[in-house]
């Protein structure tokens, strides 16, 4: 009750601005990719074979990303550590990557672990909050 107090109680104190940090952009590294990889668009797509890595890790128990599918094709998103091996497609058969497949399947450790029915096509936005 003394948080609502406060809350209601706040809007008739001095209004004081509190700067907040500027958050950094996260985008796709250029320099975390295999080797038939190609990041375009300013960090926010990526061409070729293999896997890409985000500049910034995830540092707590939430996270929230997303992905538009641009055109057909095979491709996976998802997480995984920067000890994953990025020239291997599928990603998800080892224990380092958890990714959703352009086929609708979950996959880590080379097992499924759910299927999105129905996949993701042309055009959708894939969204994932942790």
């Amino acid at each position: 009750m003394s948080w609502c107090t406060w809350c209601f109680g706040s809007r008739y104190r001095e209004r004081r601005h509190i700067p907040l940090k500027d958050l950094p952009q996260v985008l796709l590294d250029s320099n975390k990719l295999g080797s038939d990889c190609v990041v375009v668009k300013n960090g926010k797509r990526v061409c070729g074979t293999g896997a890409v890595l985000a500049n910034a890790p995830i540092l707590q128990n939430k996270a929230y990303f997303e992905m538009k599918v641009q055109c057909g094709g095979i491709w996976g998103v998802g997480l995984a550590t920067d000890k994953c091996e990025m020239n291997t497609v599928p990603q998800g058969q080892d224990t380092h990557t958890w990714v959703l497949r352009s086929d609708g399947t979950v996959c880590h450790n080379n097992e499924v672990l759910h299927r999105v029915d129905p996949a993701p096509t042309d055009g959708d936005i894939v969204v994932r909050q942790l």
